[in-house]
């Protein structure tokens, strides 16, 4: 309310003279609140008068006739609906000097529905704010729980780390006591296992606690060498953790050295298992097969596709079945792909390439040389041969580099042996003389009789000389014919090729006539897995090279064999000559 100076009665006394015990007309005001009696209302109150501020006390104190009327300290006052003493906040309320009938003088009731909530509620943890202070289910309710941090989502959480919630926030449990709270196999009451950890949180790990799951024990093997391998087969033992001299595992296949060791790097080629794999020391490439030059067939041991079982790829400059034979030459007959650089003119059949028999009735140019059938350019002299009788052939204008010499003629005998500097009519197709009587190639020596049918014909090329046995049976069998052929090369190589044949025995291959002793070989094993690099079968620095077949093994029908004589020199005396397979005939290290 609006309080006025209040006069003092005495000194208006003492002082009658004086403004405030009457004014200046001399009408009186005996309470000196400036308001002549006349005009107050109770000129005995000082603190009523008209104009005063209407309070609180049960008295008219502006002079209007009304008694605490729009008081100045009267209170707002608001519906208490739910009886808890708190006002409903949502009201504006009513403004009086007393309470009206189910109203209090507050508004701190957030929900004056419900007694249970108010100020001086406790706050629980039911989804209401109880103690309206704007949080529902705050961090404090009487009834929220403590959480903990479970960062490793083992259910245990950092005691070191909480908080108060009604509702677990993400991430936290309920349970603290994790003594590593980054290592989910770390938590109280977890089985403790032998692997480094902790994982009962009771301060012991692995070998230490008496509590350990001895069926995590780790086994161990005598270490002798100390490269972390334990010896195959040594004494085991158990336990977390490796004793001194033992090591978890029993693969170390020398331990002895501890260089040896499944995770050693291999050394190849050192005849040492480094890594203990088992494997071949002679296949680095892993494809099964060792390397050619430390006694294995594999003629590219960095290339796990190259190998004597691949298929091979032809025409990629790559021998990827290690057979020596030209990449070019997918049909194996010994002459590479005209489209390659070569001069066979037909890949895909064995019996078309250069100095192959001409047939002049199939249509085909079967010796690559332009001419078909009848056209073909190359003059045929067919022999008119008897049983065990032999015809010179004269070269005209080709000479054939053999054993040490430059042979312009050679003796074809009616037994398919052919001779350079003797003549024979033998048919016995003994290697002793074959290898004792002088220079001869044996297309296929045996008793042959041409009288009975088929031909012996030879044809003379620029750069080479075709005998060709054509149909000629055998002395004891006029019912299976036999077709085959030598050429004698410019180079000194011999192409010996067989069609049918029905010969029960027999001897093929080339000699010099100068070692009784030489050793026979198999052509036809030759034949399926020549050396790598040669240009045929041999080395080009033998003295003979030939088989003599049994009905058991003559196994010739259908081969082509290129047989390297000794054609080539070997300047380097490794025992490979530059024209059979010397990669460096000038380097005795670098051979086949």
């Amino acid at each position: 309310m609006r309080l006025r100076a209040l006069p003092l009665v005495l000194f208006a006394v003492a002082l009658p003279a004086c403004h405030g015990g009457a004014d200046d007309t001399g009408a009186p005001d005996l309470d000196g609140d400036g308001v002549e009696a006349g005009a107050d209302c109770d000129d005995t109150d000082p603190t009523r008068f008209p104009g005063a501020d209407e309070v609180c006390d049960d008295v008219d104190n502006d002079c209007d006739d009304a008694v605490d009327e729009a008081a100045v300290d009267a209170r707002r006052w608001r519906h208490d609906v739910d009886g808890d003493g708190y006002g409903d906040s949502l009201e504006t309320g009513d403004l009086a000097c007393e309470a009206p009938v189910g109203k209090v003088d507050n508004g701190r009731d957030c929900d004056d529905r419900d007694p249970d909530v108010r100020p001086t509620a406790d706050e629980v943890c039911d989804g209401v704010d109880n103690n309206c202070d704007g949080a529902i289910d705050g961090d404090d309710a009487v009834d929220a729980t403590t959480w903990y941090p479970d960062a490793d989502g083992d259910g245990y959480g950092d005691s070191g780390v909480l908080l108060t919630a009604c509702e677990a926030p993400t991430g936290y449990v309920s349970v603290g006591g994790d003594c590593d709270d980054a290592e989910p196999a770390a938590w109280p009451g977890a089985d403790e296992v032998c692997d480094d950890i902790d994982n009962d949180c009771d301060g012991r790990l692995d070998d230490e606690d008496p509590d350990v799951d001895r069926d995590t024990w780790r086994s161990f093997w005598p270490d002798r060498d100390g490269d972390g391998y334990g010896v195959i087969g040594g004494a085991r033992t158990t336990g977390c953790a490796a004793p001194s001299g033992y090591a978890p595992s029993q693969d170390d296949c020398d331990d002895r050295d501890a260089s040896v060791n499944p995770g050693a790097a291999d050394v190849w080629y050192d005849g040492v298992d480094s890594d203990c794999d088992g494997a071949s020391d002679y296949d680095a490439d892993g494809d099964g097969y060792d390397a050619d030059d430390h006694g294995g067939a594999d003629c590219d041991d960095h290339t796990a596709s190259v190998n004597p079982g691949a298929v091979e790829v032809w025409y990629d400059g790559v021998d990827g079945d290690c057979d020596g034979f030209g990449d070019y030459d997918a049909d194996a007959d010994g002459f590479e792909a005209d489209a390659y650089g070569g001069t066979d003119c037909d890949e895909t059949d064995p019996d078309i390439h250069p100095y192959a028999w001409e047939d002049d009735t199939d249509g085909l140019d079967n010796d690559c040389d332009g001419g078909i059938d009848a056209l073909d350019p190359d003059p045929v002299t067919t022999l008119s041969l008897s049983d065990d009788s032999f015809r010179n052939a004269n070269f005209s204008a080709f000479s054939f580099p053999f054993c040490g010499d430059a042979w312009t003629r050679v003796r074809i005998s009616a037994n398919g042996l052919l001779t350079f500097d003797y003549t024979t009519e033998d048919d016995t197709e003994s290697a002793a003389e074959f290898a004792a009587s002088g220079v001869a190639i044996a297309a296929l020596w045996d008793d042959l009789y041409p009288d009975w049918g088929g031909s012996v014909s030879w044809v003379e090329y620029p750069d080479a000389v075709g005998i060709y046995y054509n149909g000629v049976f055998e002395i004891v069998d006029r019912d299976t014919p036999n077709t085959f052929a030598a050429v004698l090369l410019g180079d000194g190589r011999v192409l010996l090729k067989y069609g049918a044949l029905g010969i029960p025995d027999g001897l093929a291959g080339w000699s010099c006539g100068t070692d009784p002793s030489a050793t026979e070989v198999d052509l036809s094993d030759w034949d399926d897995h020549p050396v790598w690099g040669s240009a045929g079968l041999g080395q080009g620095t033998e003295s003979a090279f030939f088989e003599v077949f049994t009905s058991a093994d003559n196994d010739l029908d259908g081969r082509i064999l290129m047989l390297c004589g000794t054609a080539g020199t070997d300047s380097d005396g490794d025992g490979w000559t530059d024209t059979c397979g010397d990669p460096d005939d000038t380097d005795a290290s670098v051979v086949p």
